[in-house]
């Protein structure tokens, strides 16, 4: 029980008040410490403790998409109550999208400073985050909900989680106990940092360094640049990484794009009340569950018995291997919806159409996502920076010209535009699998790190 919350805030917090006493970390003082680099990388959690972690994370990841996408119901309510249109009701979730883009900038290439980690900033910008859960409750001017729900998306981002009723409040709470309790800190760079720095007080000799301690030096413009510059210094040098922000800006904006397309659909079209239409989005929870068993059947049979064998993935492209069918449900999905929806067409069909967007371009995140940090893994956080901020900040524009596109063009013909543009994915998806290993050799950044 002692090494399973020793590196998290509940146990920073019990040596802080025992004064070391407790909690206290086994030390080695004749270790060295560039060779327990890769001890700590390897070992520091077991198999069981990575399974907690992963289940920790799966919630909160839960609960920000929950909470996002539980805005829309209330959209009327908030029209209502502060007197505005529906173009500027979706603020409400294009502001806290915007913020969400916004906040990884700064908090995740910050977590790569051994000096900070990553545990400190989950804590930190969560606390806040609930601070402003609760100003958002109580607020009755619209345009201070607009500045509170912004700020709830920037310092809700780096544990992503959000809260826009009743539901998500109570999930957030738990999750941050969770956080709390359980969430260990997991940056080697940060874990060997403060390995250093106790042995260096204990016992008094100023040899034991960790290899990143150069980080502790840095000024406040090398920080800012390491927050705001190398995340997109990264995707301007970087072909492969440059597709990749863009294909997922493009499928992350068409995705919350449905939000302003579905009233227009099957309350309109279909004649739904909004507790029905707000169980069509349930279509989204069983495409993801689908596109989770999609992938982890590959991973299992294929994948995994090949590292047995091998005792290795082969290049980092071969985690995009399931979406290479996947890619071309993308434009299909939205061709199927926008052109089904309509009344002499049961509302089944346009729905399959959603699932199989959803399903598949999950199935593509899942490959991206693996895939993404393989490319400069210490800077991870950074890559995941500029990925979120990019495909963030075009769904949030993604909200405000969705319904105006829809209305304009009317249904088929806006879901024909973005699935036109998705084609263009597919063959970006497949050169990125096919030549992936040459643009990565082609990458400036490469021949400056």
């Amino acid at each position: 029980m002692a090494a399973l919350i020793r590196n998290t805030a509940l146990g920073a917090v019990v040596r802080f008040i025992s004064r070391g006493s407790v909690l206290t970390h086994p030390n080695r003082p004749n270790t060295n410490l560039s060779e327990r680099s890769k001890e700590v990388e390897k070992t520091s959690h077991t198999k069981k403790d990575i399974q907690g972690h992963i289940i920790v994370g799966c919630i909160y990841t839960f609960t920000v998409y929950c909470g996002s996408s539980i805005y829309i119901p209330s959209e009327a309510q908030v029209m209502k109550e502060f007197n505005v249109s529906e173009t500027v009701a979706s603020l409400g979730l294009a502001l806290y999208v915007l913020g969400y883009s916004l906040g990884p900038l700064v908090f995740s290439p910050l977590s790569e400073i051994p000096l900070i980690g990553r545990n400190p900033i989950y804590i930190i910008t969560f606390a806040i985050y609930l601070i402003f859960l609760i100003a958002s409750a109580t607020v009755h001017n619209f345009s201070g909900f607009l500045i509170i729900r912004f700020l709830q998306g920037f310092f809700g981002s780096p544990c992503l989680a959000t809260g826009a009723a009743s539901l998500s409040d109570m999930l957030t709470a738990i999750i941050f106990i969770l956080l709390f309790i359980f969430l260990p800190e997991t940056a080697a760079p940060a874990l060997l940092y403060y390995k250093a720095q106790r042995l260096r007080k204990e016992t008094g000799d100023p040899k034991y360094i960790s290899e990143h301690s150069a980080s502790q030096k840095l000024s406040r413009g090398q920080i800012i640049q390491l927050a705001l510059v190398k995340p997109f210094e990264i995707t301007v040098k970087d072909p492969a990484i440059a597709f990749v922000n863009l294909y997922t800006a493009l499928t992350y904006g068409i995705y919350y794009s449905f939000f302003e397309v579905f009233p227009l659909v099957y309350p309109k079209i279909y004649g739904m009340n909004l507790g029905e239409t707000s169980a069509v989005f349930l279509c989204v929870l069983i495409a993801c569950i689908i596109g989770t068993i999609w992938y982890c059947t590959w991973y299992r049979f294929f994948a995994q018995k090949r590292f047995d064998k091998l005792g290795t993935f082969d290049v980092q492209e071969s985690f995009l291997r399931p979406a290479l069918v996947g890619v071309f449900g993308v434009p299909i999905g939205m061709f199927l919806f926008g052109w089904a929806a309509r009344e002499s067409i049961p509302w089944e069909i346009p729905t399959l159409g959603i699932v199989i967007y959803c399903g598949c371009s999950f199935v593509v995140g899942l490959g991206i996502v693996i895939h993404l940090p393989c490319s400069y893994t210490q800077y991870s956080a950074s890559l995941f920076a500029a990925n979120d901020a990019l495909r963030s900040a075009f769904a949030s524009a993604a909200i405000l010209f969705g319904r105006p596109l829809y209305v304009n063009l009317g249904v088929g013909k806006g879901c024909t535009l973005l699935g036109g543009l998705s084609i263009f994915g597919v063959i970006g998806f497949w050169y990125l699998f096919i030549y992936g290993d040459k643009l990565r050799k082609r990458s400036k950044f490469t021949a400056h790190t």
